[in-house]
């Protein structure tokens, strides 16, 4: 019997043992501490990259944290067939994820980040399994030499997005496919080619002509869809930049393209193209694509191996329209297949009815419990309402008046002419730095102490109150024989002394507009403009700390707004851009650099601003940062866009001031850009003034030495104007010396330039550092140069500055430049047609 009972036993322990462990094969597999790593071809603002992310994070996140979801942005669209870049990009991933993470799955989307993938799959991608989305090119080829990858072909449903055109417009007599010159849009027009071929044995399309645009310049293209004949549509596939290397964007480019068209446009890419101009189009949404691939990724990671699951060679492609580009065609919504989505549609009179309705309901029974509340706590109303009016017109800080009790005041005072006041507005200068230096509740405290003193001190006719966060105002009757003079010396008196606090003294400047009112001002909105223009100009000089309205200060700060306005508009508006003066070589006869020039598009067709116009205002107001940011992007743009089309490069120079080399946002802005862009070094440079160095001598040989190491070199700009001294040459990593046109203009006929210039070429002959000369313009100015020893010159002898369209073509040449200079003009720049005109019609 025991037996019996022992044999049962080990049975039962058998069976259990089997059964867990057909649970634990049949229960999907864990995956929260598997980490994911997603490889997106383009840039986190191009709209289909997040949009696709967002739709792969929303199904990978419920077994997986959003942390062990790692998205790199490859930004192939700006970068496109780079090889210098793509060994960048390995680098860093590699750096990044082989050894800090355990990757259990790969993501892919679009052609290159999946090019990418499979090309150093042996290096740092070894055995992880591949999951794919996006892809247009035919990639059978690469797939079959790798296991263990899936995913889903994009696909470009060109042939169903021509029968969609086809139906909505039935009378259609041409359709323009238009890709570009990138390996995608290539890919794309033989697609396209192969489709057409197909469609003519079809009756269907009988007498429907077909036209692949893909070589063109941006205005080109917009040129050729205003010219497009009656009933002709347009079809976008694959547009990335055109001929000269312009990137599209579809959020700006796609909608003034769509206004320009004499005909429809359509597209495939969803969200990207759709409400930004096109009339619809059989489309693919990047939300749903990023889904469907992630629900394969799901798979993989529940223990699925990824050859088992079978590759989607076209992706969900449905109907969109936008109702307002149907409504500008005149197109019948009829047209329209079945189950279309039709996106910016007004409501049917019915569900504006009923949300007119509902919205109706609800604001009455909001009403309702709003008036029982009222009624039910007047006496707390009562209380709010008072404390709310304090709040109103007094500092809670202080407790003096605020800035809407002077307005109040003003006002009230402005009804009594001809009663005249002195009114002064005082600035505490560099109060920030307090705060920062001693906290803001100590701050606060010495605040309080101001207003204090000040409500001591002053007259007691005085009405005084706290007119922003370190503002402080004062109104006097003039009938108690109050002057400018001697408010303003009572309350330099009042700031004279010290504060005392926390056993330091603290000595506060101030900054003081003051002016007579209503002598200076007729109104009360005149009146605080007025005092605020005063304030300001005594901020903006250092000799005084008092300024007295007059006329002229109105003017002044309405031209500086207006230049600050268009300078904010124009950073918002893409409207800077560069002009390009060549350094020539005077001994080989051919370019060796060039000065790169801020210049900034006008209101107007094809005016230009020039820097004289705005520079000043920019550096007053802090936005030279924005600018100088703006400089180096359009500068390494350009320098990109001709490194790509095989141009000699040469090196490049632009200006900088001393308060924007100064800031750490720009050294690692530059370090940045300069780790991305390896291919540039050496070929980059900055002209600084000589000032900056003498300003703090210890602080730029830092500042230089960092942009030295990361391939940046420096060149000294209008050398020979200021406190010249070439002692710093041995100090800091000094490159070039721009001699200043000053010392050039009379050198044919002062012997002391000549001599000076002879002197200075004798200093840096033996050093490493060499010299350009400024503003040559005359044959006999360059023989003495010549003589003098020195070879590299810029000025209009040879060159005015030129858009970069034409240094591009200057570079590409190989003819040598040949001033010839007569009557005070440059009649040609060399013997080559297309240069001939290039310095008379200066940018």
């Amino acid at each position: 019997m025991k037996s019996i009972q022992k044999y049962w036993t080990k049975i039962s322990i058998t069976y259990v043992l089997l059964l867990g462990c057909l649970v634990m094969l049949l229960t999907p597999k864990s995956v929260a501490a598997e980490h994911v790593l997603i490889l997106n071809s383009y840039h986190p603002q191009y709209i289909w990259s997040s949009e696709q992310i967002s739709g792969i994070e929303d199904v990978l996140k419920e077994e997986i944290p959003l942390e062990n979801i790692h998205v790199e942005y490859l930004d192939s669209r700006r970068f496109i067939d780079d090889e210098r870049y793509a060994q960048y990009l390995l680098d860093l991933i590699d750096y990044k994820y082989k050894k800090r993470y355990d990757i259990s799955l790969i993501m892919v989307n679009e052609d290159f980040a999946l090019n990418f993938a499979l090309e150093n799959r042996d290096s740092i991608f070894k055995g992880i399994p591949i999951v794919f989305s996006g892809i247009n090119a035919d990639f059978s080829g690469m797939l079959e030499q790798h296991k263990n990858v899936t995913g889903i072909y994009e696909g470009i449903d060109i042939k169903g997005n021509i029968a969609l055109i086809r139906r909505v417009q039935p009378e259609v007599k041409k359709i323009a496919l238009i890709t570009d010159t990138t390996h995608l849009g290539q890919n794309a027009r033989q697609q396209a080619l192969k489709v057409i071929a197909g469609l003519k044995n079809e009756k269907h399309y009988h007498g429907i002509e077909f036209d692949i645009w893909d070589d063109y310049s941006y205005r080109e293209l917009r040129g050729r869809l205003e010219k497009l004949p009656d009933n002709s549509a347009g079809l976008m596939l694959i547009v990335q930049q055109d001929n000269n290397g312009r990137y599209f964007s579809y959020q700006k480019d796609l909608q003034a393209l769509s206004e320009a068209s004499s005909s429809p446009l359509y597209g495939l890419w969803g969200s990207l193209v759709l409400g930004n101009g096109v009339i619809g189009g059989n489309m693919l949404s990047p939300y749903v694509h990023g889904q469907n691939a992630a629900y394969m990724a799901r798979k993989i990671l529940q223990g699925r191996p990824a050859y088992d699951i079978p590759i989607i060679h076209m992706a969900d492609y449905s109907p969109h329209f936008d109702y307002q580009v149907l409504q500008r065609f005149d197109i019948d919504m009829q047209t329209l297949p079945d189950g279309s989505t039709v996106i910016n549609a007004p409501l049917k009179n019915y569900d504006r009815l009923l949300k007119i309705f509902t919205i109706t309901c609800a604001i009455a029974v909001l009403l309702l419990i709003f008036s029982l509340v009222m009624l039910l706590n007047i006496k707390r109303r009562k209380q709010a309402e008072s404390r709310l009016h304090s709040l109103a017109y007094n500092d809670e800080l202080t407790s003096l008046p605020n800035k809407n009790s002077f307005i109040k005041y003003v006002y009230k005072i402005e009804k009594r002419a001809p009663e005249q006041y002195i009114v002064a507005l005082v600035d505490i200068a560099g109060f920030r730095y307090i705060n920062e230096k001693l906290g803001y509740e100590a701050g606060n405290l010495l605040l309080q102490n101001v207003a204090e003193r000040l409500s001591v001190m002053l007259p007691n006719y005085s009405f005084l109150g706290r007119f922003g966060a370190d503002e402080f105002y004062i109104v006097c009757d003039t009938k108690c024989e109050i002057t400018k003079d001697k408010l303003a010396t009572t309350v330099k008196k009042i700031f004279d002394q010290p504060f005392l606090f926390e056993y330091q003294k603290i000595i506060l400047r101030i900054n003081t507009g003051i002016l007579n009112f209503p002598v200076d001002a007729q109104t009360a909105s005149q009146l605080i403009n007025y005092l605020e223009a005063a304030k300001n100009e005594a901020k903006k000089r250092k000799d005084v700390s008092v300024v007295y309205f007059d006329k002229a200060l109105p003017e002044k700060w309405r031209h500086r707004t207006m230049v600050e306005t268009k300078i904010l508009d124009a950073l918002a508006e893409d409207k800077f851009f560069m002009v390009y003066q060549p350094k020539v070589s005077i001994t080989k006869n051919t370019v060796v650099g060039a000065e790169g020039l801020i210049r900034m598009r006008g209101d107007d067709e094809g005016s230009i601003i020039y820097p004289n116009d705005f520079i000043e205002v920019a550096e007053k107001s802090y936005l030279i940062q924005k600018i100088n940011l703006s400089v180096i992007d359009n500068v390494i743009k350009d320098m990109n866009c001709w490194y790509a089309k095989g141009i000699h490069l040469v090196p490049i120079s632009i200006n900088l001031s001393s308060f924007s080399l100064y800031q750490s946002e720009l050294v690692e802005y530059l370090e940045a850009t300069m780790a991305v862009n390896p291919h540039l070094k050496g070929l980059f440079q900055i002209e600084l003034t000589e000032s900056v160095l003498i300003d703090d001598l210890n602080t730029a040989r830092n500042c230089l030495q960092t942009l030295n190491n990361i391939g940046i070199s420096i060149a000294i700009d209008d050398f020979g104007t200021g406190w010249s001294n070439l002692s710093y040459l041995k100090e800091l990593p000094i490159g070039d010396l721009k001699i200043d046109r000053s010392l050039v203009c009379d050198i044919t006929d002062n012997e002391k330039s000549r001599n000076i210039l002879a002197a200075i070429q004798s200093l840096v002959k033996n050093t490493d550092t060499s010299t350009v000369v400024e503003g040559v313009e005359t044959p006999q100015q360059l023989n003495v140069l010549d003589e003098l020893g020195y070879d590299i010159v810029q000025g209009y002898i040879y060159y005015k500055p030129m858009f970069s369209v034409k240094l591009q073509q200057l570079l590409s040449s190989r003819y040598r430049s040949i001033p010839v200079y007569t009557k005070n003009k440059v009649l040609m720049l060399a013997d080559a047609p297309q240069f001939k005109s290039l310095a008379i019609a200066p940018a």
